[in-house]
Order: structure tokens, then C-alpha cells, then sequence
């Protein structure tokens, strides 16, 4: 528990931790500053805490269980709201519009996109765009046809990465990479 706390795994779940020094307890994730271990006390639920004589943290809410989900939500919602521009043929929001639908500074909410999703809100719009081009690749549209479709605004921003996104030129890949040879090596490694 306590390197999950050191750690701010938000994945650890099945506890929450006080700090004697501040009278506060708070989920494993929670952004606050690290404690010391010294000053950790556990427990299975806010109310055991609060009983000790323990607040809440005001950052993580851990009394509130509808707001760990809120971010996620968030997250959720500017996805799908990327995803619809993209499917209208339109450019992709801009962070600052979707950190404003949001609730959140631009920063914060690229912030808490990334520790949710992995990538930032301008990648994830290129990974649905990417797919979007494979999609309608693989469904037997041309090349120019597959690339409007997906969003772009001109070809010179799809062949900028498309070596890198289809592995292959597009025609290739259109023709299910037929005719291409494909050549790897392995080797032995610790992992």
C-alpha cells in the first residue's frame, strides 16, 4: 500500500491513506504531495478515516466516489466530441476548446488527457484519423477518397506519415500489401 501511495498509483484501489502531520487522507493517485511513511495511516474506507479524525483531501475528493469518475468522463466526452469533427470532415478541436467544454485550463486538462489516455488530445485526433484512412483503405476506396474520408485537409498532410501510419505506400496497403515483402530478424534479449 504504501508504495503504491509513494508511487501515486491511481490504479490501487481497496484503500485510502492518512497523513497525521495534515489531518488528511487521500485516494493511492492523489497528485498532493508524497508523505512521509512515517506519517501514513491506512484504511478500507473514508468513513474508518474520518472516525480517526481524518478531512478530506480537497484535491481528490476521496469521500465522493462520482468524482474519480468525472475526469474519466471528461476525457471520454472530448474523445467523442474529436471523433465527431473528424467524422463531419472537419479539423479536430483545438485544445483550447476542448479544455473549455471541459471546465479546465488548456494545460490541466492536457494533462489529466495524457494520465488518462496515454497521448495528448492532438495525437489521439491523428490515431482516429490513421484509422480512419486504414478503415477506408481497406474497404476499397482510392487513395485521394480514403484520405478526404478520414479528415485530412489536403494529401500532403497524410503523406507526410504514411510510411509511418500504413507501414507501406497506400496502394499497397489498399491491395492488402500484395506483392510486398515483408523481412524480420529476432534476437535474444533479457526481456
Amino acid at each position: 500500500r504504501l508504495r503504491a501511495v509513494l508511487d501515486r498509483d491511481a490504479s490501487a484501489s481497496g484503500f485510502i491513506y492518512a497523513v497525521r502531520t495534515t489531518g488528511i487522507y487521500c485516494r493511492p493517485g492523489c497528485p498532493s504531495r508524497s508523505p512521509k511513511p512515517e506519517n501514513v495511516r491506512f484504511f478500507d474506507t473514508p468513513a474508518q478515516a474520518e472516525q480517526a479524525g481524518f478531512r478530506p483531501c480537497e484535491r481528490c475528493r476521496p469521500d465522493d466516489p462520482a468524482h474519480r469518475d468525472i475526469v474519466s468522463e471528461r476525457v471520454a466526452t472530448a474523445c467523442r466530441t474529436i471523433e465527431r469533427a473528424l467524422a463531419d470532415g472537419g479539423p479536430p478541436p483545438s485544445l483550447e476548446t476542448l479544455a473549455r467544454d471541459a471546465g479546465l485550463s488548456p494545460s490541466h486538462f492536457q494533462r489529466l488527457f495524457k494520465s488518462r489516455t496515454g497521448i495528448t488530445p492532438k495525437e489521439y485526433a491523428q490515431a482516429v484519423r490513421d484509422e480512419r484512412v486504414r478503415d477506408a483503405l481497406t474497404n476499397g476506396q482510392s487513395v485521394t477518397e480514403a484520405i478526404y474520408t478520414a479528415g485530412f485537409g489536403a494529401p500532403s498532410r497524410f503523406y507526410e506519415n504514411a510510411d509511418q501510419t500504413l507501414g507501406m505506400p497506400p496502394t499497397v496497403y489498399r491491395k492488402g500489401g500484395q506483392g510486398l515483402t515483408i523481412r524480420f530478424a529476432t534476437d535474444d534479449s533479457f526481456l
